[in-house]
């Protein structure tokens, strides 16, 4: 209801079995390998900040936002809907 661009939206939760440290483990090798890139935007920053803090920081949304993106993606076969 905050968010006007996603009225009639549908969400859908994703079940983990394993801790964030574990989840993010992935992303973070393929970034230390130079495979990750970020768009360029405002956001930049904060994104940054909380991934160098993480997980000992104050947040970590966006960590767990991109584990469990590349978590989907590494799932071909499987089709998430929207």
């Amino acid at each position: 209801m905050r968010e006007p661009q996603l009225v009639g939206t549908s969400l859908k939760s994703i079940r983990v079995d394993k801790d964030k440290v574990s989840r993010a483990l992935p992303v973070a090798s393929r970034a230390e390998q130079g495979l990750v890139k970020l768009v360029r935007g405002t956001w930049i920053a904060d994104f940054l900040d909380e991934a160098t803090a993480f997980p000992n920081g104050s947040h970590d949304d966006q960590i767990d936002s991109i584990s469990g993106a590349f978590g989907m993606l590494k799932e071909p076969r499987k089709i998430f809907y929207a």
